[in-house]
Parts: C-alpha cells; structure tokens; sequence
C-alpha cells in the first residue's frame, strides 16, 4: 500500500495519472501556501483595521501596475519550450534567465520611480519602494519553477513554496507582532520572499550552473517577440485587476478599500484553483500539441468538466455562506464586504474554464489573441468601473469585474472552437444536479449557527459521494488512476 502511494505521488506512469498526480502537488502545495499567507493576512487585517489594511492593499495594487512588466509571460514560455525535445534548451534557459532579469529591474525602477507619483494617499508612497522588492523577488522564485513544471516534478515545486511560505509566516509574526504596522509587514514580506529566493536557487542549482555558459544573443529577440503579446495582455491586464483598487480609491476612502480587499481575498485564493489545473496540464497539453495534436480534444473537454466540477459548488455554496466566511475570517467591521464576495464568486463559472482555453492556446502559440482577449475585458471593465463605482462602490466594482471576465473568457473560447470542438456544459448535468442539492443542507447547517469548519467538510463529502453515487465520470477516473498504480 505505501509503495504504491509513493510510485502514485513520485512516479510518472502515464498521462491520466501524471495530471492527476501534478494537480495533487500543485494543489496541495497552493493549498498550503495560499492559507498560510490568507490566515496571516486575515490576521494582520485584524489587527490594523479598514483603513490600514485598505492602504498596504492599495500600495500592493500600484506595484501590481507595474510588475506587469516583470514576467510578461516568460514563466509560460519558459515551460512550454522546456517541454519539448530539442537541444536548445539549455540556450534558452540561460538567455531567458537574463531576459527575466532584465524585465525585473526595469519594472521595479518604474515602480519606485512612478508608483508615489500617482499615489492618492501619502502613506502608501514610502510603501511601494518596499512592495517592489518582495513582490520581484516572488516573481523571480515563480519563473525558476517552469524548470521542474517542464519536467512533471511539481512535487519539487510543491515542496519549495511550501518552504519558503513558513518562513516568511515565521518572519511576518515576528516582526509584524513586535510592531504592529504596515512598514514591518511590507519588511517581513521581503525578508521571507528573497530567503525562499535563496533556498529555490540551491535547490535547482544543477540546473542553472550551465546557466553563464548558455547565453544565446540570438534568441533574446525570439524571447522577447513571444512575449510582447503577454506584455499587451498584462497592460490591459491591469484593467481588470489593480486598476480597480485605484479606481476605489480615486472616489472613495480608504476604509472602503479594506472592504473591497477583504471581499477580493478569499476570491483571489480560489482563483489560484483553476491555476491548479493548468499547471499540471500544461506541459501535457504542449506535447500533444507537438504530437499531431493527438488526444487533445478529449483532454480539454475533460479538464473543462473536472473545472466545472470544482467551480459550481463554490459559487452557489459560497453565496449562501458569504456572510459567515467573511465576517468570521476578517471580523465584523468587514461585513459590508458580503454584497462584493457573492457578486465576485459568479466570475468563477467563467475563470475556471478560461484556464484551459488559455493553456491550449499557449501551447500552440497562439497567445496574440490574449491581446484581444485582455484588451477587450479590460475596456469592459474600466468603462464600467466609471459607471458604477461613483453609484454603487464596492458592489459596483464586482459587477464590471463579472462582465469583463465573461468577455475575456468568451474571446478564448470561441478562438479554441475554431480548432477544437470542444462544447460547453457537456457532461455537467450530474455536476450542477449535485451542487444543487447540497445547497439547502448548507442553508439549514447555516440556520442552525453550524460552525464552518463542519459545514465545509460535511457539504463536500456528501458532494463527493452524490457524484461517485451517480456515476461521474471524472471522480471514476480519479479513483481508478489511483487503483492502477503500482
């Protein structure tokens, strides 16, 4: 039983276990290390309140603007062209090594240089000097893990976040709980994010020793044009992510911005789900692509099933339980963020599939309809970003981030139906029947002041076991990849 938990977990088999088991880690590793960050966040937004909490989000969303700049799509590529067969690896790893560097400083410089001049609150400015350096730093920590992301290996990846998130847990409590403030938080990140740095070179040091020796000037211009489209992608980008804290606090106070951030939180760790999946399905669907395309219709329609599956009973559970998830994760004083959260949650049904369309599309280098894609969605969301916010606040935001995502979501989908005939809502009958049903046992769960820490557990275990009751494909699969191991 052990050894073959172990060839289940360590050992790539085949390709339906592979996914299986790169999703485990990823997802195990994200899992750690998103918590542990969201419990600590929590925490400090606790204990600094609304309006502090509403400023270091706010100095977090400028240097966002400009650390567009910082990847621009290189960790993709990197893990795309390291997937395949060829001798030009080591070429490439070491000339996108020097390209990532080369974006990093030139967006940390714009940061610091342009990020207090257009600041709107004065304690943000000195922030966004500090912000710069953890966030490059975590940049830097992402674009290292395309090496074992190309070789199926996100145990290693799984491993090395994990690593580094306690650390930088040890050192935000240490130091933040000496002196409650946001400088300490913004000093803790840093310190936390270069030492992970530190420790994910050493581990991948075999793999960058050659690094000096593999410079290729010739390929810097093929890098550089494979990543312009990212570059334009993430500009529009911005539209639909910091631009929206700005634009808060452009009309409102800062106070309304810590809601806006409490409501944001918990939506941006389940982002981190479908992020889940693509990453243990890139590598797989970027060989298929190479490979006459062989078997990749099935793969994404499955995918787009098991996204589905994970995103539906997070939308209509989570609407019921708005409520108590943020007042008991934040405190009272954020409940106003409830309307946000509930209203933020439906971008899900559209996020989660979006994933795997981007990923086919990547792999097959056809990433210059992210351009489309992101211009179109962020037009859409700053257009009514201007509409509704002034009006609404808050809950106006969300409504112009839910239209713009299902834009951007359409854009990739139809793209991908031209080459592949995936359909929608194929096989979900039994994924939306069972959501559905759950549903009022969380509510009466909910009436009966049932704490979350039961009503979660309970709600997807009797999930799990209506699909497996009913016959669904993908849990079927999921049990019988791990039966076939050895």
């Amino acid at each position: 039983m052990f050894g073959r938990i172990r060839n289940f977990l360590f050992v790539n088999s085949s390709t339906k276990q592979t996914i299986v088991k790169n999703s485990f880690w990823f997802g195990f590793g994200t899992a750690v290390t998103k918590l542990a960050r969201a419990v600590i966040i929590i925490y400090v937004a606790k204990l600094l309140g609304a309006e502090q909490y509403g400023i270091f989000t706010y100095a977090l969303s400028i240097v966002g603007i400009f650390m567009i700049f910082a990847d621009m799509g290189l960790t993709n590529i990197l893990t795309r062209e390291l997937s395949k067969e060829g001798n030009e690896k080591l070429s490439f790893l070491s000339t996108a090594f020097f390209v990532k560097i080369g974006f990093l400083l030139f967006a940390i410089i714009l940061g610091v240089l342009l990020g207090p001049v257009i600041s709107k609150f004065k304690e943000a400015e000195h922030l966004i000097v500090l912000i710069s350096i953890f966030v490059a730093s975590e940049s830097m920590r992402t674009f290292l893990y395309s090496i074992t992301r190309a070789q199926n290996k996100m145990q290693a990846e799984a491993g090395l976040g994990i690593t580094a998130e306690i650390i930088s847990v040890i050192i935000i409590l240490v130091l933040f709980l000496k002196n409650p403030s946001i400088d300490s938080l913004a000093l803790a990140f840093i310190i936390g994010n270069v030492i992970g740095l530190i420790i994910t070179f050493v581990f991948l040091r075999k793999n960058l020793v050659s690094v000096f020796r593999y410079f290729d000037k010739n390929l810097v211009k093929k890098i550089i044009v494979s990543s312009l489209p990212f570059a334009i992608m993430g500009v529009f980008g911005i539209f639909m992510t910091n631009i929206d804290s700005v634009m808060i606090g452009f009309w409102n106070e800062p106070r309304i911005l810590g809601l806006y951030a409490a409501a944001q939180k918990p939506i941006g760790l389940l982002y981190a789900i479908p992020s889940l999946l693509s990453v243990s399905l890139f590598p797989i669907i970027s060989k298929l692509v190479s490979d006459a395309k062989k078997n990749i219709v099935a793969v994404v329609q499955k995918s787009y099933r098991v996204s589905i599956l994970i995103a539906m009973p997070i939308i209509f559970w989570g609407i019921i339980l708005a409520g108590p998830i943020i007042t008991s994760t934040f405190g009272d004083e954020y409940i106003g963020a409830m309307l946000t959260f509930q209203i933020l949650l439906c971008t899900l049904v559209f996020a989660f599939p979006a994933s795997i369309f981007a990923d086919v599309l990547l792999a097959e280098d056809k990433q210059k309809v992210f351009v489309t894609s992101s211009a179109l969605g962020g037009l859409t969301n700053v257009i009514l970003n201007f509409i509704l916010i002034p009006k609404y606040g808050n809950a106006g935001y969300a409504v112009a981030t839910l239209s713009a995502q299902y834009v951007m979501s359409a854009v990739l989908y139809i793209k991908v139906k031209k080459t592949y005939p995936v359909k929608l809502w194929k096989g979900t009958g039994k994924i939306l029947i069972s959501s559905i049903l759950v549903s009022p046992l969380i509510y009466l769960m909910t009436v009966w002041s049932t704490p979350l820490i039961i009503i979660l557990p309970v709600s997807g275990i009797v999930y799990i076991t209506l699909l497996y009751f009913m016959k669904e494909e993908i849990i079927l699969d999921i049990k019988q990849s791990f039966k076939s191991t050895n």
